[in-house]
C-alpha cells in the first residue's frame, strides 16, 4: 500500500540514517534510479529548507514531540521545483518502530498557486485536497457552527455546506478517544496555546479514519480568544503503513524465533547484539546471557576455529561461510557451519554481521560414517559393484580391479555384461532380472572374464539396492575371488591324505609295538637255541639242516620285526655322526650281488659330504630296500644310480610339501630306469602293505619301512616317477656340523668269553634260560632271577663281587631301571646291560636310552648277548654308578 500510494514515506531513525525510502522517488523528480546511484534525495532539496528540515527533526528528537509539519521544495530535472508539504511523526521511542515517520505529498500546484491563494480558494482547496489536510475555524462557545473547508467535509464524510457544529465534531470522534480529546483540544482555549490530538473519527458512512487535528487561539485581539483556528490532517493512510510496517516486523521476528538454524549478529567490535531462541539454545544459554558478550567468548579454545569476524573485509552481498567448533556454556562443543553476511548502513558504512549457524556435528559424524563405510569397500579384496538394474556399473572398488584387472575409469558406465563369459550370460540375466526384482538368489560360484581374456573363479553375492520409498534402484554385487581359497582345499585334501596314511601307519605301528616285546622274547629262544645246536652238531648231521632252516626262518622273522617297527617308526636307533659316503660306498659289492648282472650300478658320490645323525644299518637298510625296489621294476635289466651331494632347500623349493623344513642336507639319490609309476601309485606307494607285486612276491613293507626310517632319523623322502622314464627316490637327511667319528674295528670271537659273575633279571622264564645257557657256556658265573625283589635279595646275600647286572627293562612290579638304581647303592662299582624287546617309546619312558647306557635289543643272538656282555664289562666305570634316565636329575627324583 504504501509503495503504490503517491506520497513519499519514509524511516529515520535517531542518528539521521534512512532506513526506509518509498521506492520511486527519483522518477519523481525526472531521474531513473540508475543515473541518481549513490546519490541522497535530500541532496535535491533547497538548502534553507533542507536545513530547516534538519532543525525540526533535531528539536522533536531532543523535545520527544510527536508531530511536525513543514512544507519543503526540491529540485525538478528540468529545472522547477517541486512543492512538498512533509509531516514527521516521532516513534523513536516505540520499541516496534524506533524511527522517525515521514510522509511528503507533492503539493507543487496547490504551492504554485500560493501567490494568489487570497484570490483563488479553489486553489487551497484543491491543495488541501491533496494534502488531506482540511481547515476550519469555530468560535470559542461550546455550541458554536464550525466553518469547514471542502477537505474537512470529505474527511467527515458528509456533504459540502453541511452545518457543522462542536458537539457534531465530538460525536464523531471515537467513543476510546473522546476522553483524550475532550482533554488535549479545549487547552488551547484555556492557555491561548495551540494543541493537538491524534485520534480515530468515524465518518457518516461509519468509516473508521485516523485523523490528527491541531487547534491555534485567535490571539490577535485582546483578551479571552472569541476564536479558534485548526487543521485536520487525513493520516488514515501513514497510520496504516505503521501498522504494515509492525506487522512485517512482526512476521519476520517469528520467521526467525522459528527458523530451525540459529540467528547470531554481532556489532563492529564483534560484540553480540541479538540472537534467536535456536542461537541461544545452540549454545546452551539464555538470549539476555548471551547480548553483550564477544562472540569469540562461545568459540572452542581446543577444536579448529576457521570462522574469521572480520566479514567487513568482504564487499558487498559477499557472504563467509566456514566450519568451526562452538563451545556451549557446560563445556561440551559441537560443529557449526557459520555464514557470516556482513551489513553496512545506506552511506555504505559496516554497522555488523547477521550469521547464520547451523549445527553440523550430526551431518559429519554421518559423513565420517559413510567415508569409514566407503574406505571399508575400497579397501576390500573382495570385488564390491554396484550397477543399475539393467546391468550398467555405477561403482568399482580396488579389489574389482585386482580380481577383474580393468581400472574403475575403463569400466564405470559399461555394462557388467562384459565380465561374463559368453555361455554364461543367459543365467546371468535372468539372475539380474531377479535381483532388479526384488528376488533373492543366494551365493553361487560361477566363472568370469578378466580383461585379459582369462577366467576366474569368483563366489558371487548379490543383494538389491532400494532408495527410501524401498524401491529398487540398483544391484550390488560381491565376487570374492576362490583361487586362494581352491589352492587351500588341494592342501587339506593332501593333508587329508596325509592324515590318513599316519593313522594307517600308527595303526600298524600300535599293532608292531604291542606284539614285539613278546615276539622278540620268543625270537630270541628260536634263535638263540638255533645256533646253540648249530655249534653242538657236527658237519653232515641230518639235523644241522633242519637248525639251519629254523635259524633262517627264526632270522626272517627278526627282520619282519623290524620292518614293522620301521616303518611305524617305533624302532630303537642306535644313531651317529656318519659320514654317508662311508656307508653308501661300502655296500656296491653287495647291491650288485642283490641287483644281478642285467642291472648296471652306478655311483656318483661326492668328493665331500656333510655328516649326518643317523643309525648306519639303517640307513644300510634303507638303500637295500630301494635296490630292491628298483630291481623288481627291471625285470629285463636296466641302470641303477646312486649319487650322494650335499643340497640346502630354502623357502622357495619347499613349495607346498608339508613339514619340510628349510635348511641344509645331505641327499641320497637311488635312480632306476624301470616301468615307472603313474600319479595315482605315486600317491600310495608308502602305505604298509601296499604293493604291486604278484600276491606271494612282496610284502608291502619295503617303501614304508624306508619312509619310517628316514622320518625317524629327521629327514624326508622325495619321489619322481613317470610311466616308462623310470624312477627317482632322493633321501634328504639334516645336515650337522659334528665331525663323524672313526670307524670302530669289530672285536674277535677270542674276546666274547669271560669268567665274571653276572646277576640275570630276567621275568620271562624261557628268555632267562637260553641266556644262562649262553653265558655260562661262554665261561661266565651266572646268577638267576625273575624279578627286582628277587634279585635285590640274591645280591644282598651274595658274598663275592657281581661284576654285571643284566637285566630286562619292563617288568613287574619293579623295573629295571629303578633295580639298577636300588642295586648301585649296595654295589657301587657293578655295571649295568639293559636289555628289551620293547619299542623305542616304552624304553624312553622308563629312562635307559641315555648316551653312555649299555642296551640289548631283543631279539638277540648268542653272539649278539656275548659281544653287547663284552662291551659292558670293558666300558670305564663311571664314579656314581646310579642311572639316570632321559628327563631325570641325578639321584633320581623328578625334575
Amino acid at each position: 500500500m504504501i509503495e503504490k500510494s503517491s506520497d513519499i514515506f519514509s524511516l529515520t531513525t535517531r542518528d539521521g540514517t534512512t532506513r526506509y525510502l518509498t521506492p520511486g522517488v527519483w522518477q519523481r523528480l525526472g531521474w531513473s534510479d540508475e543515473e541518481m546511484a549513490g546519490e541522497q534525495p535530500r541532496d535535491h532539496v533547497v538548502p534553507e529548507d533542507r536545513v530547516r528540515v534538519a532543525s525540526e527533526l533535531a528539536r522533536i528528537t531532543r523535545t520527544g514531540e510527536r508531530d511536525m509539519a513543514i512544507v519543503i521544495r526540491a529540485q525538478h530535472r528540468d529545472g522547477g521545483l517541486r512543492w512538498y508539504e512533509s509531516t514527521a511523526t516521532n516513534l523513536l521511542d516505540d520499541p516496534d518502530v524506533g524511527a522517525i515517520v515521514g510522509t511528503f505529498r507533492d503539493v507543487t500546484a496547490r504551492t504554485v498557486a500560493g501567490a494568489d491563494l487570497h484570490d483563488s480558494r479553489n486553489d487551497l482547496e484543491e491543495a488541501q485536497a491533496i494534502a488531506h489536510l482540511g481547515s476550519w475555524s469555530a468560535g470559542a462557545a461550546p455550541d458554536a457552527e464550525i466553518t469547514c473547508s471542502k477537505e474537512c467535509y470529505r474527511i467527515f464524510g458528509v456533504p459540502v455546506g453541511t452545518v457543522l457544529t462542536k458537539a457534531f465534531f465530538y460525536a464523531s470522534v471515537h467513543p476510546e478517544d473522546r476522553a483524550h480529546v475532550a482533554k488535549a483540544l479545549p487547552h488551547a482555549v484555556s492557555t491561548g496555546e495551540p494543541s493537538e490530538a491524534e485520534f480515530r473519527l468515524r465518518r457518516a458512512d461509519g468509516e473508521l479514519r485516523w485523523v490528527v487535528a491541531r487547534m491555534l487561539p485567535d490571539l490577535s485581539t485582546p483578551g479571552p480568544p472569541t476564536r479558534v483556528f485548526g487543521t485536520i490532517l487525513d493520516v488514515t493512510e501513514h497510520h496504516l503503513a505503521g501498522e504494515a510496517l509492525r506487522a512485517s516486523e512482526e512476521r519476520y521476528r517469528r520467521i526467525v524465533e522459528n527458523t530451525a538454524e540459529g540467528v547470531w549478529m554481532y556489532d563492529a567490535q564483534h560484540v553480540t547484539t541479538a540472537m534467536n531462541a535456536r542461537m541461544a539454545e545452540m549454545l546452551g544459554c539464555t538470549v539476555a546471557d548471551a547480548i553483550g558478550r564477544p562472540i569469540l567468548a562461545f568459540f572452542a579454545e581446543s577444536g579448529p576455529v576457521s570462522f574469521n569476524p572480520r566479514t567487513e573485509d568482504r564487499p558487498r552481498g559477499v557472504s563467509d561461510r566456514s566450519d568451526s567448533w562452538l563451545r556451549r556454556t557446560d563445556g561440551t562443543s559441537l560443529l557449526c557451519s557459520i555464514q557470516a553476511n556482513p551489513l553496512f548502513d545506506p552511506q555504505g558504512r559496516f554497522e555488523g554481521v547477521l550469521a547464520l549457524v547451523s549445527d553440523v556435528s550430526a551431518q559429519r559424524r554421518t559423513e565420517e560414517t559413510r567415508a569409514r563405510l566407503a574406505a571399508i569397500v575400497e579397501s576390500s579384496e573382495d570385488a564390491i559393484i554396484g550397477a543399475n538394474t539393467d546391468g550398467t556399473i555405477t561403482s568399482w572398488n580396488r579389489g574389482a580391479e585386482a580380481i577383474y584387472q580393468y581400472r574403475a575409469d575403463e569400466i564405470v558406465g559399461r555394462s557388467a555384461f562384459l565380465l561374463v563369459p559368453e555361455d554364461q550370460l543367459p543365467g546371468e540375466r535372468i539372475a539380474l532380472d531377479r535381483i532388479a526384482a526384488g528376488q533373492a538368489v543366494g551365493v553361487y560360484s560361477c566363472a568370469r572374464r578378466r580383461k585379459d581374456g582369462s577366467l576366474v573363479e569368483v563366489a558371487l553375492t548379490s543383494t538389491t539396492i532400494r532408495d527410501a520409498t524401498g524401491t529398487v534402484i540398483g544391484v550390488a554385487r560381491i565376487a570374492r575371488d576362490l583361487t586362494a581359497r581352491r589352492k587351500v582345499e588341494v592342501e587339506l585334501k593332501r593333508t587329508e591324505d596325509q592324515l590318513r596314511q599316519a593313522q594307517k601307519m600308527e595303526a600298524v605301528g600300535r599293532l608292531a609295538g604291542g606284539i614285539a616285546h613278546d615276539f622278540n622274547n620268543l625270537l630270541s629262544v628260536i634263535l638263540s637255541y638255533a645256533q646253540l645246536a648249530l655249534e653242538d652238531l657236527e658237519p653232515g648231521n641230518p639235523l644241522r639242516d633242519d637248525m639251519i632252516q629254523i635259524d633262517q626262518a627264526g632270522n626272517q622273522a627278526a627282520s619282519l620285526t623290524r620292518q614293522l617297527l620301521a616303518f611305524s617308526r617305533q624302532q630303537v636307533l642306535q644313531p651317529i655322526v656318519v659320514d654317508l659316503n662311508t656307508i653308501v660306498l661300502p655296500m656296491e659289492r653287495m647291491l650288485r650281488r642283490t641287483l644281478g648282472e642285467d642291472v648296471a650300478l652306478t655311483f656318483h658320490a661326492a668328493q665331500a659330504v656333510g655328516s649326518v645323525v643317523a643309525d648306519p644299518s639303517q640307513i644300510e637298510q634303507v638303500l637295500m630296500n630301494l635296490a630292491v625296489n628298483a630291481r623288481d621294476a627291471m625285470p629285463e635289466g636296466g641302470n641303477l644310480t646312486i649319487e650322494t651331494a650335499d643340497v640346502r632347500i630354502d623357502e622357495g623349493r619347499v613349495g607346498d610339501r608339508s613339514g619340510v623344513v628349510p635348511g641344509d642336507y645331505v641327499m641320497i639319490a637311488v635312480t632306476d630306469s624301470g616301468v615307472g609309476m603313474d600319479a595315482a601309485t605315486c600317491a600310495r606307494i608308502f602305505e604298509p602293505f601296499f604293493t604291486t607285486k604278484p600276491v606271494g612276491k612282496g610284502t608291502g613293507l619295503g617303501l614304508s619301512t624306508v619312509f619310517g626310517i628316514v622320518h625317524q632319523s629327521g629327514g624326508y623322502v622325495g619321489v619322481y616317477s613317470e610311466l616308462g622314464h623310470g624312477t627317482t627316490f632322493k633321501i634328504y637327511l639334516p645336515r650337522t656340523d659334528r665331525v663323524a667319528a672313526a670307524a670302530e674295528t669289530e672285536p674277535g670271537s677270542h674276546v666274547l668269553r669271560g669268567s665274571e659273575t653276572i646277576l640275570i633279571v630276567e621275568d620271562d622264564a624261557q628268555v632267562r634260560a637260553v641266556a644262562c645257557t649262553i653265558l655260562r657256556r661262554n665261561g661266565y658265573n651266572v646268577l638267576e632271577t625273575s624279578n627286582g625283589g628277587e634279585a635285590f635279595l640274591v645280591s644282598k646275600d651274595f658274598p663275592a663281587t657281581i661284576d654285571l647286572l643284566l637285566t630286562d627293562v619292563v617288568m613287574p612290579r619293579m623295573s629295571g631301571r629303578k633295580l639298577a638304581e636300588e642295586l648301585a647303592l649296595q654295589r657301587p662299582r657293578m655295571k649295568v646291560l639293559f636289555a628289551s624287546g620293547y619299542t623305542d617309546d616304552a624304553i624312553v619312558h622308563h629312562g635307559v636310552l641315555n648316551s653312555g647306557v649299555a642296551f640289548l635289543q631283543k631279539p638277540f643272538t648268542p653272539d649278539a648277548l656275548l659281544r653287547k656282555v663284552r662291551d659292558a664289562l670293558s666300558a670305564t666305570r663311571p664314579r656314581d654308578r646310579r642311572v639316570t634316565p632321559v628327563g631325570w636329575p641325578a639321584g633320581g627324583r623328578r625334575l
